[in-house]
């Protein structure tokens, strides 16, 4: 009676097929998660400059940032909380700066950096981004 089933050599080609399969689309997925991070982090970043450009037209040109921290002066011009960096840090701290030039990291808990003179808000964060390694986050 020859007994019905797979050798020991096929099992183990079978899985190893399987196993090549799965490395190579996990290192899709991650690269996927990267830039859906850079994007999340863009986005962030032209919701929070939009805030600030209303708030300057709608005080004569003030800056935002210096009576109430900028996420208490945007308050009025965001649709919910201040957001969040999706890289770095990921919160939603700013470091501020008077320098007119607010790129390079500050202060490394902080994600955000802004400049009180000149009203560039940038990524704290001077390391290459996950889609364009040429170009680093605080240059966005």
């Amino acid at each position: 009676m020859r007994l019905r089933g797979f050798t020991l050599p096929e099992l183990v080609v079978v899985i190893l097929v399987i196993g090549i399969l799965a490395v190579a689309s996990a290192s899709k997925l991650f690269s996927n998660a990267d830039a859906a991070r850079d994007a999340a982090t863009r986005q962030s970043l032209l919701v929070v400059r939009e805030a600030i450009e209303r708030y300057r037209i709608e005080n004569d040109g003030q800056l935002p940032g210096l009576s109430d921290g900028l996420a208490g002066d945007l308050a009025d011009h965001l649709r919910g909380p201040f957001p969040a960096a999706h890289v770095g840090p990921r919160n939603a701290a700013v470091a501020y700066t008077a320098d007119t030039d607010p790129t390079g990291e500050a202060n490394p808990a902080a994600s955000w950096k802004y400049s009180i003179t000149s009203g560039d808000f940038v990524v704290n964060l001077n390391t290459a981004t996950a889609v364009d390694p040429s170009v680093t986050y605080d240059e966005w």
